[in-house]
């Protein structure tokens, strides 16, 4: 049920494993099997508010990230 941005209004969310299915995720991996150790790398984006979740475990909501000043760079990762 964490798959599916309750934003996406294209995706049904799914609350058992059993009835998953990869089209209603609504994240997109965005630095899949990426051997990089900056800790700053992107690894999952939300599309629609722009979430990112971090190598290193932290996440940021998109409107936090353009209030900071912070950017996404085109290696994926947010300085």
């Amino acid at each position: 049920m964490y798959l599916t941005c309750p934003g996406d209004d294209a995706k049904t969310e799914e609350m058992e494993w059993t009835n998953f299915r990869p089209s209603n995720v609504s994240y997109v991996m965005v630095s899949p099997g990426a051997k990089d150790n900056r800790l700053n790398l992107i690894v999952v984006k939300c599309p629609i508010h722009g979430h990112v979740v971090l190598a290193e475990g932290r996440v940021f909501q998109g409107d936090y990230i353009k209030q900071q000043g912070m950017q996404i760079t085109k290696q994926n990762t947010l300085e």
